[in-house]
């Protein structure tokens, strides 16, 4: 063992060498062999006497999964400058550039660009590529080794070789969704999927693939496709609550609402906790105008986050469009207490004071009796002098330009309703300066 470990020294001391003193890319990657070996399975299956031959075919596939991984055995994501250094030798050439806020380092050498930020590898782009499409090649290969090996004595080496083909796949569907290229996603998840439709693969289940699948298909707009893998995710037990929400998206994409609402329903039976299925199941009642089964989620969701301002918010405007004034103030009151500066609450508060208001005043033309009239409409002013502080600071706080419009032509209104002629006038100058219409 002492030998052994002195001759890694060794060797690993003359990779050092060879890596500090080079300038070429190449230091540990022969590229002209693979190219060689391409080069010599095209001659082999172009031989009628060779192309019948399934190992041919068999090396074939393995040698186009080699070729896709050329760079894979010794780049990674993270891997510091001093390594990219050691392994590959100086760049030819080294460019700046910015992407957004990152500063990038482009680190370009003979056969492919490697990408740092900071002193981390990012990515890395071929630029010279011994084939084009390694992997549907590897796929194709396989694929005649499977019909050429008519007494199934290359099956477990199929096998190893479909196994990495479908990584490889995998993992160039991860890298298109993030880059959000939906289309790819699907195509190269979908391929693992055929994979394990051939006949060396029979029993192979992969269950997030079905739910990546179903995923990217979603995205891209193949929403009966992605309902259809949602569903057979669903079968295989991967029972995360978000498959509820997008086979629900997905639903009303299609204009069925009947499935959407059912989908959503069967996930809150099994995680009526999660927020997401809630919040759907709330918005789907609300804009449905079915309000009395929107308070009833909503209830159940204000149960694990009481203080969530938006389902407080939601309240409100329910209420509000209910008639139930009295609680609608509350619920805006509540907003505006744990935010003072939530414009919508605000607004809203005096939208309902104004009202009340006005309601009161509509009442009161069909009352004869002067004095219950007086105190009504003494009662209205009341109202509109609650609503006055809520405008106000509506007014304040908001940077909207047309929404500000609105907010003081409804101030103007509340200001002539209390007689209030100065603030009145001052409203109209603010409108006038601003170009608001009146």
């Amino acid at each position: 063992m002492k030998h052994l470990s002195l001759i890694l020294l060794f060797a690993v001391a003359g990779l050092f060498i060879q890596a500090q003193t080079g300038t070429t890319t190449g230091v540990l990657i022969n590229y002209k062999s693979l190219e060689n070996k391409l080069e010599k399975s095209n001659e082999l299956i172009e031989n009628p006497k060779k192309n019948i031959d399934p190992k041919v075919w068999l090396a074939r596939g393995n040698m186009f999964l080699e070729i896709y991984s050329v760079h894979l055995q010794y780049l990674r994501k993270g891997m510091t400058k001093n390594e990219l250094l050691i392994l590959f030798g100086q760049p030819k050439q080294i460019q700046t550039r910015m992407e957004g806020q990152r500063t990038l380092e482009e680190h370009i050498y003979e056969r492919v660009t490697v990408i740092l930020e900071g002193d981390k590898v990012d990515s890395w782009v071929e630029t010279a590529k011994i084939s084009e499409n390694p992997l549907p090649l590897a796929d194709e290969a396989f694929r005649k080794t499977i019909e050429l090996d008519t007494d199934k004595k290359l099956t477990e080496k199929i096998q190893a070789g479909l196994k990495e083909l479908k990584l490889y796949y995998e993992s160039d569907g991860i890298d298109a969704y993030n880059g959000k290229e939906y289309e790819k996603a699907y195509d190269y998840f979908n391929n693992v999927l055929k994979i394990n439709d051939l006949p060396p693969m029979v029993g192979t289940i992969d269950t997030l693939i079905f739910y990546s699948t179903a995923r990217a298909a979603k995205e891209a707009g193949k929403n009966e496709i992605a309902i259809k893998m949602f569903q057979k995710a669903l079968e295989l037990e991967y029972d995360d609550p978000f498959i509820y929400v997008f086979m629900n998206e997905s639903y009303k994409a299609l204009g069925d609402t009947a499935n959407a609402l059912v989908i959503l329903k069967s996930g809150f039976e099994k995680h009526s906790e999660n927020q997401s299925i809630l919040i759907e199941l709330i918005n789907f009642y609300l804009l449905r105008g079915e309000s009395e089964a929107a308070l009833d989620y909503l209830s159940l969701a204000k149960q694990d986050d009481p203080e969530n301002i938006s389902f407080i918010f939601a309240e409100g405007t329910i209420f509000d469009k209910l008639g139930r004034t009295d609680d609608a103030i509350e619920a805006y009151k509540t907003c505006v207490a744990l935010d003072s500066n939530y414009f919508n609450a605000l607004f809203n508060l005096g939208v309902v004071y104004y009202n009340r208001a006005v309601k009161v005043i509509d009442d009161a033309q069909k009352v004869e009796d002067l004095k219950t009239y007086n105190e009504m409409m003494a009662n209205s002013e009341e109202e509109f002098t609650n609503a006055i502080p809520y405008m106000e600071k509506a007014r304040d706080i908001t940077t909207d330009q047309s929404v500000k419009c609105e907010v003081l032509n409804t101030l103007k209104t509340l200001y002539y309703r209390i007689r209030d002629e100065e603030k009145r006038q001052g409203a109209i100058d603010e409108m006038t300066a601003m170009g608001c219409a009146q």
